[in-house]
C-alpha cells in the first residue's frame, strides 16, 4: 500500500508502525498520545509527546511509532510547504499590495 498525504491526520494502533520513504521537510506532528521516531542516518531518536511536532531531516526511512502503554497515537503529517494554489494566491496578494513605479 502506498499513501500520499498533502496533509492528514493518521491514527496508530498500539503495535502498528509508519514507514515514511523519503520525507525529509515533512512534519509529523503528535495529536493525541506519545510515538516514537527513527529516521535513517539519524544519530537520535525522537520522542514526541502530545502537541509536540517533529520536522523530518534526512532523506531514506522514518519510522513512526506509538510509545508502549500508549492506546495508539494520531499524527498529523504535512509538508513545510502549503499547496502550490495557496503560495500563488499569496504571492499574488502580495504583488497586488505592492506599490512599484509604474507598477500601477
Amino acid at each position: 500500500m502506498r499513501l500520499e498525504l498533502e496533509q492528514g491526520a493518521v491514527r496508530l494502533s498500539p503495535h502498528q508502525t509508519l514507514r515514511l520513504r523519503d520525507s525529509a521537510g515533512s512534519t509529523v506532528c503528535a495529536v493525541e498520545g506519545s510515538v516514537w521516531i527513527t529516521e535513517e542516518n539519524q544519530a537520535r531518536d525522537i520522542v514526541l509527546a502530545a502537541g509536540k511536532c517533529y520536522r523530518l531531516r534526512n532523506p531514506g526511512l522514518a519510522i513512526i511509532n506509538p510509545l508502549a502503554g500508549s492506546s495508539g497515537g494520531v499524527l498529523n503529517l504535512f509538508r513545510t510547504h502549503p499547496p502550490t494554489e495557496e503560495r500563488v494566491a499569496a504571492l499574488q496578494a502580495l504583488a497586488d499590495d505592492a506599490s512599484f513605479d509604474g507598477a500601477r
